[in-house]
């Protein structure tokens, strides 16, 4: 069951992604809901929306019939977890979505703590905080290897950071949230 604080902040989050891409709820448990709508010069032929689990695993594909519409996908034997459902345009990923299926909600607390976008991201991306973890936070990003690529202090009344990623390399990036040097919530970026 999603809060009433979690519906407000995902009412934060910018249209945009909605408008071409969407997963709901964020916190599955027996079904979810993929939602597109093509853009103008996309062919409904060249499109698949690709859903995988957190070790890479392709469970399904979908091939949109029209170029706005939704699917009800049941995951009632899925496991727990994040998953990931990705936009492919001629078998190019174009868009990337998490979201988790978590029938206990013990996972609720990434989603409250922590939103990026966009994703992926080019010369920057905004990192969005839950205002409950603003004290003493910071934000650890680090590459696949582990290696330390930029950490942030982050304002107690700063819910919202702009991460200039101009410089970096194209890859993965892990973006860990910390508050009083405790870990609350790790999220993945793709730089292009």
């Amino acid at each position: 069951m999603i809060t009433k604080a979690f519906w407000l902040f995902l009412q934060t989050l910018p249209t945009v992604v909605a408008a071409k891409l969407s997963v709901t709820p964020p916190i599955a448990d027996d079904y979810f809901i993929i939602d597109y709508v093509l853009a103008d010069k996309e062919n409904t032929e060249d499109i698949s929306f690709v859903v995988y689990n957190d070790r890479g695993n392709k469970l399904l594909t979908k091939n949109p019939l029209t170029s706005a519409n939704q699917y009800l996908i049941e995951c009632k034997n899925w496991q727990e977890g994040l998953y990931y459902c990705r936009k492919l345009v001629n078998g190019q990923q174009t868009e990337e979505l998490q979201f988790v299926i978590d029938r206990t909600k013990s996972y609720a607390v990434v989603q409250t703590a922590l939103a990026v976008y966009p994703n992926p991201a080019n010369d920057y991306f905004i990192v969005q905080i839950g205002d409950a973890y603003l004290v003493n936070a910071s934000i650890e990003v680090l590459d696949t290897k582990g290696v330390l690529v930029q950490q942030i202090s982050v304002n107690k009344d700063q819910n919202q950071l702009l991460i200039n990623t101009a410089t970096w390399q194209s890859g993965v990036y892990i973006l860990n949230l910390k508050t009083n040097k405790e870990f609350v919530a790790s999220f993945k970026i793709i730089i292009e």
